[in-house]
């Protein structure tokens, strides 16, 4: 083994030979005579930037009973005003320099601690690292808590379960019962319960706040460009005045009690997809932390990484016994760790998986690992620590905080690369494959363990009983099990002599800094050096065409392509082979075959640059055939795919992905059955055909590239690709939503009600490096707005989700989306909301206060990109296809700088038009609710306005009214409520009318006025007999009613709009809920209707219709 770190100093290595191990010497180190601790390093990457944190050694384990949820609250309430900065002026401070909320200032809470953070401070401006200081102090002792500020709160805090709920969670609620054996750890899933969050005494938070924010219990952590000295004094001064506690509150110390024998929890839920078993055996942690801590870790990570192997290794199989699996010692609590096993079992069979996870961990208590296993993971594991020390200098600030976050928090080491790097140099070859192989005896005991099985409720898939598991578990012990056997594999990628083809043209090119070499064989290759790795090479080869050149039938199979390339395997190495020959290397090459392009990725250090180049010469060459591997992976796909549907999740994203491709036939849904069109020859053949001519690729190189050095090796291998001299194009295949307004309604059945919003706006638009940054301040700017209206002032969603992108190839067009969930009674209103603060945009512009926010923070941004090899790749290949290299300042820090509010405005008015797809996802209307008035959707909280004959009248009237006696009815929605009626309007209005209606004097509705009795009713192509044979060819009957041989019928309300699209479906009667999904489903497919009228001009009609389901 070559001498790896030459240059480390000599006192790491007298350091090693003692027990305690020392904190990072770059780092200064103190605590104050209250008990604050903090750290602090200077670090230059990224250049005047600075990581702000302020870690608290409490979290959800600290609460009282009364509290659950509080110290997640308490987390909360540090952006809602301190005594310093109160209100918002916080995030409104740190906005005008540059660091955005969310990215920039935000804070999380675990079980353990709580930590606030301001990420990539700029340290140019003294004023602004004193004001960085004060904040963390602020957030230390001095947030405010006013009961309105709280009260506000609650409404965020509840959207923050909501977004974060799920399947998951519920059967976590009920398992951590078991897995935590009743202890506090039980009880606190940090979130905390509705009850507290909801209505939780505020004095029961100020409290949390007051016991448990206090010096001896938090760290002030400051890394980057910065003056250590000066930071110190700061903080002394600072936080120094802060008085200690004389009568502190407990902090707990919880430990998972210990169980003797075998303890199983059961959950299931009708929204759960896979079934899933986890054993956890429980260890106490060491009293001390030490050397022997760190030595531990290095071997228990050998252990895992081995492990890991054999599964791979079993999963390439054909009919292979599980989806996933997992076996390794981590953590368990903030004092436990655990030895788990966790398998992603198979629906069908869940046991046999079990089994088989159960078998490999047998294998190996009995009869260990071997000692080729342990030479590969040895030289895995020294490459990995000589790469870490080699980047020492380019690590980048936040990669530090979290080790001293560790240290403080839980005492664990942080000593820093120098010193891991020589214990990884001195310790390493002395592991012995005895010191691997008894740790499964230590670890694989009777006592302290625990299985969690979860999975979902659904008849057909059964999870297996206490007795099966523990019957499995008992046959497997006595079991006859073969020692595994390693393969043996080559030790040389190419035997054969390449040929190669010379370089006929060098040139500069000066647009982007670098080289562009064309060689004899077509192929053009560029170079980029770069310092921001030490030891980094990327590469990307790219050539037009991609899955837009093969034809509609051929699609399943062009799109295992990917899989193919990759799974397969090179020249006579399967992954697993090549897995084991590269160990102790950097190198590797992956494919992608996308729409437009087929792509072959690369990345390596610069020792091992040969051979990732080997590897792309035989990723274009040769191409290897293996059916069992690729039979595997779509057996696991469909067995993860076959209850897909019970996440309501799965409803939102199929529908999203049919309206924004306008159901175009090259567009499919990921089902089980698309799996079955899967043909391995056609895949094989275009695998061949599509990477084989050089003279039709680019290949670029980015980082610590040398273009002499490198210049014979690139004739060797990227010159020995053939080629054919074919130049091709993709093909526009015009996959789009459809013009105009596109929207769509759906129901679908929930656990935990939610609904989800989804708005994009799209079109045709310039692909400039101009428009490009414009759009993406319109974006960081509605973020703002939205956070401001949507999450703080109407407490209505954790957050809205704000993305653009903008592109030129295949046409020049763009994609604004926008999206949140919320309660679904609040849907519309906030979705009109949202519509507002469009509006606003295209009619008031942007302030000033809003350009200098979203210019402070594009011009940080913009340095810290350029740092990031990834990101130079993605320009330089965006130079090769479009002759525009925008890295540079005249693209970046130039349009940064004279961004102009009043070019904002016009672009917001270009962009948001009449195209846009909108789709909207509620609970199903549970049974009882057909009994309810239309439109009468929440009677408590959200009241619509209701006229009558013009005249305002209370809900209760409405309720009572006879609707025989309507001669037109029609709702608006919030967004139009608003516009006409005002405040009064904010939760939309149902406008009657008795009266019949004179023809010189129309009934007065917008565009989105829904009617229930319109002068012409919508109709269906064809008339309604076309309709019932439309709906009986495409109704699909629900396997479960099949089994049990059911009939029944369901009655589907929804709006055909004023183009005659099928929108906002819901189930008003059922004969059975077996049967609303498939409903739903069959009535959204349904296509256009001739919409109503209403004076000859088409309007919004509410229609119900009779789903029948026969069973034949």
């Amino acid at each position: 083994m070559k001498n790896l770190f030459v240059s480390i100093i000599f006192f790491v290595s007298i350091a090693l030979s003692a027990q305690e191990v020392p904190l990072n010497p770059e780092v200064l180190y103190g605590k104050l005579d209250n008990g604050l601790t903090y750290y602090i390093q200077k670090n230059c990457l990224p250049k005047e930037r600075a990581m702000f944190y302020l870690v608290v050694n409490a979290g959800a384990i600290d609460e009282n009973d009364n509290q659950n949820g509080l110290a997640h609250f308490c987390e909360h309430m540090g952006f809602n005003g301190t005594k310093n900065f109160p209100n918002k002026d916080l995030l409104n401070y740190m906005e005008k320099n540059g660091v955005s909320f969310g990215r920039g200032v935000n804070a999380f809470t675990n079980t353990n601690i709580t930590c606030f953070n301001l990420n990539d401070v700029p340290t140019i401006r003294e004023g602004l690292i004193d004001s960085s200081l004060i904040i963390l102090h602020e957030w230390a002792t001095n947030v405010s808590y006013t009961t309105d500020e709280i009260n506000k709160e609650r409404g965020v805090i509840h959207e923050e379960w909501r977004t974060r709920g799920g399947a998951g969670r519920r059967m976590s609620d009920i398992t951590n019962k078991v897995l935590y054996n009743n202890s506090k750890y039980a009880y606190r899933n940090v979130i905390g319960t509705l009850d507290v969050i909801d209505n939780a005494d505020p004095e029961l938070l100020r409290k949390f706040y007051s016991d448990f924010y206090r010096p001896d219990l938090q760290a002030v952590i400051v890394v980057g460009d910065i003056n250590e000295k000066a930071i110190q004094g700061k903080i002394e001064k600072l936080f120094g005045a802060d008085p200690k506690r004389n009568d502190p509150a407990a902090v707990s110390k919880v430990m998972v009690p210990d169980n003797k024998e075998l303890m199983i929890g059961f959950a299931t839920d009708k929204e759960a997809q896979n079934i899933s078993i986890t054993q956890f055996t429980k260890f106490p942690d060491p009293p001390k932390k030490d050397l022997n801590l760190l030595k531990s870790n290095i071997v228990n990570s050998m252990y895992n990484s081995m492990m890991s192997d054999r599964y791979s290794e079993l999963l390439q199989k054909e009919n292979p016994p599980m989806n996933s699996a997992y076996s390794g010692f981590g953590g368990f609590t903030e004092y436990q760790s655990s030895f788990t096993i966790s398998i992603n079992a198979l629906n069908a069979n869940p046991l046999r998986s079990l089994k088989a996870a159960m078998i490999e961990n047998e294998r190996v208590k009995r009869y260990g690992f071997t000692e080729t296993e342990l030479e590969r993971v040895k030289k895995r594991m020294l490459v990995s620590y000589e790469k870490a020390y080699l980047e020492r200098d380019k690590t980048m600030s936040s990669n530090y905080v979290s080790g001293y976050m560790n240290n403080f928090s839980s005492e664990n080491p942080a000593p820093g690369i120098e010193y891991m790097a020589e214990l990884a140099k001195t310790y390493i070859p002395t592991i012995t494959l005895s010191q691997i192989n008894e740790l499964p005896a230590k670890w694989m005991t009777d006592e302290n363990r625990v299985m969690i099985v979860q999975g979902p409720e659904k008849e057909g898939i059964n999870l297996p009983t206490e007795e099966e598991i523990k019957n499995t578990l008992a046959e497997v012990q006595q079991m006859t099990i073969e020692p595994y056997k390693d393969k043996i594999v080559a030790s040389q990628l190419i035997s054969k002599e390449l040929k190669g083809s010379p370089v006929v043209k060098e040139e500069f090119i000066k647009a982007f800094g670098g080289t562009k070499l064309t060689l004899a064989n077509g192929a053009k290759v560029y170079f980029k050096p770069t310092d921001n790795k030490a030891d980094e090479v990327m590469m990307s080869a790219f050539s037009n065409g991609g899955l837009s050149l093969i034809p509609n039938e051929d699609l399943p199979s062009a799109n295992f392509v990917t899989m193919v390339k990759n799974g397969c395997g090179v020249g006579d190495f399967s992954t697993q082979d090549l897995k084991k020959m590269l160990a102790g290397k950097v190198a590797n090459v992956s494919s992608l075959f996308m729409e437009l392009e087929e792509i072959v990725n690369g990345n390596s250090s610069v020792a091992d640059l040969e051979t990732m180049l080997q590897l792309v010469y035989l990723t274009f060459t040769t191409q290897r055939h293996d059916d069992a591997v690729l039979k595997s992976t779509i057996d696991r796909v469909k067995s993860m795919l076959a209850n897909r549907k019970a996440d309501p999740n799965s409803a939102f994203s199929d529908t999203l992905s049919m309206l924004m491709s306008n159901y175009h036939p090259r567009v499919s849904l990921m089902t089980p059955e698309y799996f079955d069109k899967i043909n391995f020859e056609k895949a094989y053949s275009m695998a061949n055909d599509r990477y084989q001519d050089a003279s039709d690729f680019n290949f670029v190189f980015v980082g610590n590239v040398d273009v002499q050095k490198m210049k014979p090796l690139i004739e060797k291998y990227i010159g020995s690709i053939p080629d054919i001299d074919r130049k091709e194009f993709w093909k526009d295949h015009k996959v789009l939503p459809k013009k105009g307004h596109s929207g769509k309604e759906i129901s679908v059945e929930m656990k935990d009600p939610k609904a989800t919003v989804f708005v994009q706006y799209f079109g045709n638009y310039t692909c400039t490096p101009e428009n490009v940054e414009y759009l993406n301040a319109i974006q960081y700017i509605l973020r703002m707005r939205f956070t401001e209206t949507i999450r703080e002032k109407e407490g209505g969603t954790y957050g809205v989700s704000v993305s653009n992108t903008l592109w030129d190839r295949p046409v020049n067009n763009y994609k604004f989306s926008m999206s949140f969930t919320c309660a679904p009674q609040k849907a519309d209103f906030l979705k009109g909301l949202l519509y507002a603060e469009i509006e606003k945009l295209k009619s008031q512009g942007v302030t000033e206060i809003e350009v200098n926010k979203t210019k402070e923070n594009f011009l940080k941004e913009v340095s810290e990109k350029l740092k990031s090899n990834g990101y130079i790749m993605d320009r330089l290949k965006s130079y090769v296809n479009n002759g525009i290299y925008t890295p540079v300042p005249e693209y970046t820090t130039d349009i940064f700088n004279k961004l102009d509010g009043k070019k904002i405005q016009k672009l917001a008015k270009d962009i948001f038009k009449d195209d846009v797809v909108e789709l909207v996802m509620k609970p199903l209307t549970p049974k009882g609710s057909e009994a309810k008035k239309l439109y009468d959707i929440n009677p408590v909280e959200n009241k619509p306005l209701v006229l009558l004959d013009g005249e305002q009248i209370s809900n209760e009237q409405y309720k009572t009214a006879n609707p025989e006696n309507y001669k037109s009815m029609m709702q608006l929605s919030s967004k139009a409520a608003l516009e006409r009626y005002g405040e009064k309007g904010k939760y939309g209005a149902i406008i009657i009318n008795t009266k019949p209606t004179a023809e010189d004097s129309p009934i007065d509705y917008t565009d989105e006025a829904v009617f229930i009795k319109p002068e012409i009713m919508p109709s269906f192509p064809g008339g309604i007999n076309a309709m019932r044979e439309w709906v009986s060819k495409h109704l699909v009957y629900p396997d479960l009613a099949k089994k049990k041989s059911i009939e029944g019928t369901v009655f589907v309300r929804f709006i055909v709009n004023t183009r005659g699209e099928v929108a906002k479906a819901e189930v008003v009667r059922s004969s059975d809920e077996i049967f609303d999904s498939e409903a739903l489903l069959v009535v959204g497919l349904m296509p256009e209707w001739k919409p109503g009228l209403v004076k000859d001009k088409p309007v919004n009609v509410s229609f119900t219709i009779p789903i029948k389901f026969l069973f034949r």
